[in-house]
């Protein structure tokens, strides 16, 4: 089986959301502070500050696309948190590894929801500006193909036209050529708002990054916090 990045990122999901299960079920108090829960966290901490690799090279590098690919964030932006989860031992020992640790888990999951929407959001928008581009020439195209004056005193678009007196130059024809330009153009003109609304919902999202961005520099403050803690008040795996 080929693992694309979709699958990948599904599985880690599910590891993650089953770790996260088995919190509430599962307690270890002694292993987040044993030789291997150290070393689980110090791994999983380590890939979390990888996570600011991307930010890095997006802000301040302004690589973007394929030169700064989003997926290896999303990675380790999962893999970290499963091995802190891990490195906790299912338990809340104090209360700054109990807020980071909440924290975390809001980070990951907004992430997760957000980059799920915010895809679903650009393809529609692509699709949409797409399908927009198409109806526009082909009503340039059949605009091209009928009288404009003749469409005028069928849909009675213009006033100054006496369309009583025209009754014998009605073309059935031409008529319907008319109503499918029309409705073509009320098209377009749907499409065009659709879009509009699309790009609002993107200001939100731009928004919502500034809070990711946020909280993920809360985080690593009270990583920091919580590393120095277990260092003055000693590491119990030691001798």
């Amino acid at each position: 089986m080929v693992l694309n990045e979709r699958k990948i990122t599904f599985f880690l999901t599910l590891i993650f959301l089953a770790l996260l299960a088995g919190f509430l079920w599962i307690s270890v108090p002694s292993f987040s502070g044993s030789l291997p829960g150290n070393l689980i966290g110090f791994a999983g901490t380590l890939i979390i500050f990888y996570t600011l690799v991307y930010t890095f090279r997006k802000r301040i590098l302004h690589k973007k696309g394929k030169q700064n690919p989003l997926k290896y964030h999303v990675y380790a932006g999962l893999t970290g948190p499963s091995l802190i989860i891990i490195h906790s031992g299912h338990t809340s020992a104090s209360w700054n590894g109990t807020l980071a640790f909440l924290i975390m888990v809001t980070i990951v999951l907004s992430g997760l929801y957000g980059r799920y929407l915010l895809r679903k959001i650009n393809r529609s928008v692509k699709d949409q500006q797409r399908d927009a581009a198409e109806m526009r020439q082909e009503l340039i195209s059949r605009k091209s193909q009928i009288d404009r004056e003749a469409c005028a005193r069928v849909l009675e678009l213009d006033d100054s036209l006496d369309t009583d007196s025209d009754e014998d130059m009605y073309d059935p024809v031409t008529a319907g050529q008319c109503e499918e330009l029309l409705v073509l153009a009320r098209s377009i003109v749907e499409t065009e708002y659709a879009i509009q609304g699309f790009s609002k919902t993107k200001v939100l999202f731009d928004r919502w990054l500034k809070m990711h961005f946020y909280l993920t520099g809360i985080l690593f403050a009270m990583i920091f916090v919580h590393i120095l803690s277990t260092v003055y008040y000693g590491l119990r795996w030691l001798p």
